[in-house]
C-alpha cells in the first residue's frame, strides 16, 4: 500500500469549530480542515467534480466549492439540505446579514393572528402562542427571500431549489433558536431528544423572547462568518439535494473525486435529533412522514419488513461477522441485531455500487468509517470496506487509523460487561477506481 499523502485527524476538535461550522452542531461530521488537506493532497485540477453522498451538514459540499471545484451534497435527511445550503453563503454578503435580519423581526412582529389553521408539528413541544412566534419568523423569511410564496407554506411543501443560501442562512438561525429552547428535552445521548407526552406541561414561550433569540443566533453567525475562499473563481457551482446513496441522481462516470463518512454501524438515529427541525419544516414526530426518513437511513435502528439475506458480494470478513452475530446467545441476536445488520451492509453496499457507477475512472473516494462492536464480536469495517472494494475493482492507497475517544460506543455501559475497552478506532481509507 503506498502512502500517496499524509492523512489529517477528520475528528472535529473544539479548537477546529471555526467559521461557518459553528453555525449548526451535527454529530456526524468532520473538519473542514481534513476536507481542504484531502482536496489539496489529491492534486485534483480546480474545476473537477467532488461529491459527497451523505452530504449531512454540508461541509465536503462547502470546502469543495470555495476551493473552485464543482460539487455535488445528497442527503436523505432535508433539513441537512437547508444547513448545507447555508454554508454556500459568499461572504460579500456578510455587512448585510444584520440589517435584513431586522427587517425579518419587524415583519413577523407585523403578524398579529395566526395564519395556520391546521395543527403545528411545533405543537409536539410549544404552547400555540411560540409556535405562532417562529412561523411568524417563518412566514417573513419567506415572504422576504424565497421568490413566488404568498401567505406561508411548509419548507417541506416548497421546492429545495428556489431556496437561496441566504434564505436557508435565516432557517439555521431559526433551527437554533428551536433547540436553544428545547435544551431541556436533550438527552445524554447527543443524537436523541425527547418528544412530552400527553399531557406534559409544554414550553411556554413569547414571542418577543423568539426574535430576540433569533437575533442573538445570527448575530452568532455573523461574528463566526469568515472569508475562507481560496480560489479566484467565483460560484462554481454546486448541487444539493435530498437523495439516498443507494440512487445517486447523476449520470455515469461524472465524478472525479468522493469525500464522505457513510454512516457508522452504531444504529444512530440522526433523524431523531433533527425532529424539532423536521417539524418546523411541516413534518409530524409521529406520522409516517417521519417514519419514511428513518427508514431510509443507513444505520437507522428501525427494522424494515423485508427478507434479506447475506450476499458474497459482502466479502467473507462481512459474511463471518454475520454469522457470528446470528449464533450469539444474547438475546435478540437473530430476532433483531442480525436483521440490522444485514439492513446496513446492504444499503452500504448498495450505495458503493452507486459511488462507483458515477466515478471516473482513477477517481478517488476517500472514506472516514469507524469500527465497533456487537458484544464482545469486533466488526472490521476496515477490512469489509477493502473487501467491497476490491470486487468492485478499487485499489486501497492509503489507510490511517485514529483513536476515538468520544465515540458512541462510550455511552452504552453495557458494553464493558462483553469487553475491556469501548474505545473505537476511526479510519481514513483512499480508494483509486482502476
Amino acid at each position: 500500500m503506498s502512502n500517496l499523502f499524509m492523512i489529517q485527524n477528520p475528528k472535529r476538535t473544539i479548537g477546529g469549530k471555526v467559521g461557518k461550522s459553528t453555525w449548526y452542531d451535527y454529530y456526524a461530521s468532520y473538519s473542514a480542515q481534513f476536507v481542504r488537506e484531502s482536496i489539496l493532497n489529491s492534486n485534483l485540477p480546480v474545476g473537477s467534480s467532488i461529491m459527497d453522498p451523505w452530504n449531512g451538514s454540508g461541509t465536503t459540499t462547502q470546502i469543495a466549492e470555495e476551493m473552485g471545484y464543482i460539487s455535488y451534497g445528497y442527503d436523505i435527511n432535508p433539513v441537512m439540505i437547508i444547513i448545507a445550503k447555508a454554508k454556500r453563503l459568499e461572504h460579500s454578503v456578510k455587512d448585510s446579514l444584520f440589517s435584513v435580519s431586522n427587517d425579518i423581526i419587524k415583519k413577523a412582529r407585523r403578524y398579529r393572528k395566526s395564519f395556520c389553521d391546521i395543527t403545528d408539528p411545533l405543537e409536539t413541544w410549544f404552547t400555540q402562542e411560540a409556535v405562532n412566534g417562529f412561523r411568524n419568523i417563518e412566514r417573513a423569511i419567506q415572504q422576504l427571500l424565497i421568490n413566488d410564496i404568498t401567505g406561508h407554506k411548509f419548507l417541506k411543501e416548497i421546492n429545495s431549489d428556489i431556496i437561496s443560501s441566504l434564505a436557508a442562512f435565516y432557517y439555521v438561525a431559526l433551527f437554533r433558536t428551536l433547540k436553544f429552547f428545547l435544551a431541556e428535552y436533550k438527552c445524554s445521548n447527543p443524537t436523541w431528544i425527547k418528544v412530552p407526552k400527553d399531557g406534559e406541561q409544554k414550553v411556554k414561550i413569547s414571542a418577543y423572547e423568539i426574535c430576540n433569540s433569533f437575533q442573538q443566533s445570527v448575530i452568532l453567525m455573523i461574528n463566526a462568518f469568515t472569508d475562507t475562499h481560496t480560489t479566484s473563481i467565483s460560484n462554481p457551482g454546486a448541487v444539493i439535494k435530498v437523495a439516498s446513496s443507494t440512487s445517486i441522481p447523476l449520470t455515469d462516470k461524472q465524478i472525479d473525486m468522493v469525500i464522505t463518512s457513510p454512516p457508522y454501524c452504531t444504529r444512530i438515529d440522526y433523524v431523531v435529533n433533527t425532529l424539532p427541525e423536521l417539524a418546523l419544516m411541516g413534518f409530524f414526530p409521529t406520522k409516517e412522514d417521519i417514519q419514511k426518513i428513518r427508514n431510509e437511513m443507513i444505520g437507522t435502528p428501525t427494522i424494515i419488513k423485508s427478507a434479506l439475506t447475506t450476499e458474497t458480494s459482502w466479502g467473507s470478513v462481512c459474511s463471518q461477522f454475520l454469522e457470528k452475530v446470528r449464533n450469539h446467545e444474547s438475546k435478540a441476536s437473530e430476532s433483531y441485531y442480525l436483521k440490522n445488520y444485514l439492513q446496513y451492509f446492504n444499503g452500504i453496499y448498495k450505495s458503493l455500487k452507486e459511488i462507483d457507477r458515477t466515478l471516473k475512472h482513477n477517481g478517488k473516494c476517500i472514506f472516514v468509517i469507524q469500527d465497533s462492536y456487537y458484544k464482545e464480536i469486533h466488526l472490521d469495517i476496515v477490512s469489509i470496506y477493502n473487501e467491497m472494494g476490491n470486487l468492485l475493482s478499487w485499489k486501497l492507497e492509503n489507510k490511517t487509523d485514529f483513536p476515538n475517544k468520544h465515540s458512541m460506543s462510550g455511552i452504552n455501559k453495557n458494553g464493558s460487561k462483553y469487553r475491556k475497552h469501548t474505545k473505537a478506532t476511526e479510519s481514513v481509507l483512499v480508494f483509486r477506481k482502476l
